[in-house]
């Protein structure tokens, strides 16, 4: 299991495409925890909280969930909360794979984004582009304030960098590879 950083400016797309794999995966019988400071009843999940510490006791109990953590940046805090950063130091040992949904790289601490070995980049301020490119080894991420809405970009550990553009809000098209 592995963890995935999604990132961008408010309505770029982030929680657009964080609903598609939320609903796939429970298309596919696998378990999705929520932690929605927002209460959006459209996000497909088996359980939901708005407390961070209850979601971290719920997913030290489960095995193999997928845990979407919406607003990272509220929920970690200044990162030292120890519930919250098992999230992403740990719970890759019960089988998780959570995934981090903010607007700034910043606001997520850095343990936590180098815990992740996806990034999934909308529309972001040129100074995150240049944490991106500096974290990720890609270049191309500083290009990031020029995604139109739904666009975004997918680099990995191994640094593949995918563009990709959300049409339809169902469907995922590969713009480029590179």
């Amino acid at each position: 299991m592995a963890h995935a950083l999604i990132l961008g400016r408010t309505e770029s797309g982030k929680s657009t495409l964080a609903k598609l794999f939320a609903k796939q995966l429970r298309k596919r019988g696998r378990r999705v925890i929520l932690h929605d400071p927002c209460a959006d009843s459209s996000f497909p999940a088996d359980a939901r909280f708005l407390d961070m510490g209850q979601l971290a006791e719920r997913a030290r109990v489960e095995r193999s969930a997928h845990v979407f953590i919406d607003e990272s940046s509220a929920a970690f805090d200044d990162g030292r909360n120890l519930d919250h950063s098992w999230l992403a130091t740990r719970s890759r040992h019960w089988g998780h794979s959570c995934y981090f949904i903010g607007q700034r790289a910043p606001q997520v601490p850095k343990t936590m984004r180098d815990q992740c070995s996806t990034l999934f980049l909308f529309s972001s301020s040129v100074s995150d582009g240049v944490i991106h490119a500096d974290e990720w080894g890609r270049e191309e991420l500083r290009e990031c304030n020029t995604l139109e809405q739904f666009e975004f970009f997918r680099v990995d550990r191994s640094r593949t960098l995918e563009r990709f553009r959300i049409v339809n809000f169902r469907e995922i098209v590969a713009v480029s590879r590179g």
